[in-house]
């Protein structure tokens, strides 16, 4: 997309994260993370569901709980995926 010129918005980053968390590739996700935080994105609470689920799915919970407490206003989905994720890899006691 850079390369063509186009720039990102906050949609396309939620589906890259998306398809990084499907694919296990998490140096990718991390890669698109660190693009985000350059744009300001990083508050943007769907933007920040897609990155809390890439890195709960790659076994990363201290960047995923780092994610959950930036998101100014976490709503259901942000407060489930930090949730379900932390009880799917034992952590629900």
């Amino acid at each position: 997309m850079l390369s063509a010129g186009i720039q990102p918005t906050p949609h396309s980053f939620t589906s890259a994260l998306t398809a990084s968390a499907d694919l296990a590739a998490l140096s990718i996700g991390q890669q698109l993370y660190s693009q985000l935080i350059k744009r300001g994105f990083e508050i943007n609470t769907h933007v920040g569901n897609s990155a809390i689920c890439m890195f709960i799915r790659s076994s990363s919970f201290y960047d995923s709980r780092r994610i959950f407490v930036v998101i100014p206003r976490p709503d259901l989905i942000t407060w489930n995926s930090i949730l379900t994720g932390y009880a799917q890899h034992g952590y629900g006691d």
